[in-house]
């Protein structure tokens, strides 16, 4: 009688683990599709996009596309005409609004902005650099956390460095 329930809880501990490991398999499996999926879909448009400015003639070749999120959201196309200025133009998501194209020779580059950023904020931790779009003034977008752990939004003048904005968030739950 002792064999049997003992062989009979040895099966069941040796099909629950397998059922454990089958549905840890399946979890990875969807979470590895639901990546690919959310990655797709957040470069969908930029086919398009490239197509639409190409056509528009701000630039006749696209080095690379982002986006920016702020009051309204804007592809960020780096690219260059047919003189080979470098140029960035800002495409709203909402199709009826037009352009913006800013000459990159005019602007404070992102590597200066950058040195810059960092004498002011020696203990800080860099997310990133990005070109925005607010109020139809051109702004680089520096992303951050400062010294005292807030997570920071600096909006400076793409022309001059000066600053613009700046939005500081703290963190509610460790």
């Amino acid at each position: 009688m002792m064999n049997k329930q003992h062989l009979r809880s040895r099966l069941i501990i040796k099909w629950s683990m397998i059922a454990f490991l089958i549905l840890i398999i399946l979890c990875i499996i969807y979470f590895v599709f639901l990546y690919y999926k959310i990655d797709r879909d957040k470069t969908a448009g930029y086919s398009n996009v490239e197509n639409s400015v190409l056509q528009e003639g701000a630039i006749t070749k696209v080095h690379e596309i982002s986006r920016f999120h702020g009051d309204k959201a804007y592809y960020v196309v780096f690219g260059e005409d047919n003189s080979g200025e470098k140029r960035i133009v800002f495409v709203p998501f909402e199709k009826d609004e037009e352009l913006t194209v800013v000459d990159q020779q005019d602007i404070v580059s992102k590597e200066d902005i950058l040195e810059k950023w960092q004498q002011e904020c020696t203990d800080c931790k860099l997310i990133r650099v990005t070109p925005g779009l607010i109020d139809d003034n051109p702004l680089w977008e520096i992303t951050y956390i400062d010294s005292s752990n807030r997570y920071v939004f600096d909006y400076l003048s793409i022309y001059d460095g000066s600053q613009y904005e700046q939005l500081r968030f703290k963190k509610m739950f460790n």
